[in-house]
């Protein structure tokens, strides 16, 4: 505010450039005086248009049980629940991106990558889980029309969601059979092929004569001495049995670590699944209010009002 002396002065400026005033000197003074007037009263409202903006800022911090959810709820501040929901909704996308790029691209009746892609997906459990908290925080207050069509099909998507998931057991449970079959096969084919290899080599060396061990021998850089060629024929024989003894051994052992691994991770997933599903469950349940939500149309509203019976006017007494 400029108060009365600001507005004298400027009273006073006007005057020195009133018509019959031909001084320049006192009118140029009078355009100058003008000018910082002019830069005096700018500041002055732009100086007050910020001194309010910051109040209004400052408002909400300065009453913090101010808020524009219901009085029933003095608890949820309006800035919160903006940024636990975009916050969700944010998880939510890259929960959609990430299930995209562990099912992309499909491999149906292939039992590893069925195993695989439903392990992936049950890990990646907590991230959708969180996105839904924080997207349903403040339930029904503060939701534009579209928000709560998209909270009702999120309602539904979760009731869905919690059947998958127990499907997902009998899907991880099915392929970890499968897998284990395949694993077992497959290593017992490598196990055979190399064991029917050491099996001919030991059939060669019994029916090869001493001369043909002692030159195989040389050409391994084993030199022997007359009458050694018997005597290295039964150690080769033994190095080859020890050899296919530890295939055995390794396969044995290969064999129960995939074995253990496989039934560690269907226990594991196989539980999550059972968690999940209680959880979405547990989320359709809490979710009832979005469900409830109801839309009608202006025509709608319109037909509803008219439907209501007048009032017809009490006769004057």
């Amino acid at each position: 505010m400029l108060g009365l002396p600001g507005l004298v002065g400027g009273m006073s400026i006007f005057r020195r450039c009133e018509p019959g005033n031909d001084d320049p000197l006192s009118h140029q003074i009078a355009i100058h005086q003008i000018t910082i007037y002019k830069i005096v009263i700018f500041e002055t409202v732009f100086n007050s248009a910020i001194l309010n903006s910051i109040l209004c800022l400052l408002n909400p911090m300065m009453n913090p049980k101010k808020s524009l959810f219901s009085a029933s709820d003095p608890g949820v501040s309006i800035s919160s629940a903006n940024i636990f929901r975009v916050v969700g909704y944010g998880l939510f996308i890259l929960a959609i991106v990430n299930f995209l790029d562990i099912v992309l691209p499909l491999q149906l009746m292939n039992a590893q990558w069925e195993l695989e892609t439903a392990g992936a997906i049950l890990e990646s459990i907590p991230i959708p889980l969180l996105s839904l908290i924080l997207i349903l925080y403040g339930e029904a207050q503060q939701r534009g029309k579209l928000e709560k069509i998209f909270l009702k099909v999120l309602s539904y998507t979760c009731l869905l969601s919690a059947l998958l998931f127990l499907l997902l057991i009998i899907v991880v449970t099915s392929n970890t059979v499968r897998v284990q079959r395949q694993v077992t096969t497959q290593s017992g084919d490598a196990v055979s092929q190399q064991l029917d290899q050491i099996t001919q080599l030991e059939t060669q060396l019994q029916q090869a004569s001493d001369q043909q061990v002692a030159a195989f021998l040389e050409n391994e850089g084993v030199a022997l001495a007359p009458g050694e060629s018997e005597e290295a024929r039964q150690r080769l024989l033994q190095s080859l049995s020890e050899t296919k003894t530890q295939i055995r051994q390794e396969r044995s052992t290969v064999s129960n670590n995939q074995q253990r691994a496989l039934f560690k991770n269907a226990v594991k997933w196989n539980l999550t699944a059972v968690i999940a599903s209680f959880i979405f469950f547990y989320f359709w349940r809490s979710t009832h209010w979005a469900r409830m939500f109801r839309w009608r149309s202006g025509s709608q509203r319109g037909n509803s009002n008219s439907s209501l019976p007048k009032k017809t006017p009490s006769p004057l007494k």
